[in-house]
């Protein structure tokens, strides 16, 4: 059965969904001034940049809630001083992003579409069904 979809179609909901999911996990509080956020001042922003770190755009302990301020600000201003930040505010979340981008895993298309349709039923199943297919993919490529 074809796709319904392309994989940039894909991508692009699915990243929204990500970062609704680390919003609300953060409880919509910027976790670097701990101010509570909503609407356009909530940024769920990545902690690898996608541009290098193409591979850890949908995983959401890859997206952080943050203010406005705090994003282009602090975030994007001295990235060196962002990275010793979020080193020390989530240690075992650094080490994870650490550990998972060496992997560059690429997820198919049709999981994409699986992980999508999914999430169709309610955004918050979207880390657990992230996880599954990244072990299920973590599993088909060690054979």
């Amino acid at each position: 059965m074809a796709l319904k979809h392309n994989r940039s179609w894909y991508t692009k909901k699915l990243v929204d969904i990500a970062k609704w999911c680390a919003k609300e996990r953060d409880m919509n509080v910027c976790q670097w001034c701990k101010t509570e956020v909503s609407g356009c001042n909530a940024h769920g922003s990545h902690v690898l940049n996608v541009g290098t770190n193409k591979s850890m755009e949908l995983d959401p302990e890859n997206i952080k809630c943050l203010c406005y301020h705090c994003h282009m600000n602090k975030w994007h201003k001295d990235i060196l001083a962002a990275a010793e930040w979020f080193k020390s505010e989530f240690p075992d979340r650094y080490d994870y992003l650490m550990e998972m981008r060496k992997v560059k895993l690429k997820i198919p298309t049709v999981y994409l579409e699986e992980l999508y349709e999914y999430c169709r039923g309610g955004k918050s199943k979207y880390p657990q069904k992230y996880y599954e297919i990244i072990q299920r993919i973590m599993k088909e490529t060690e054979k």
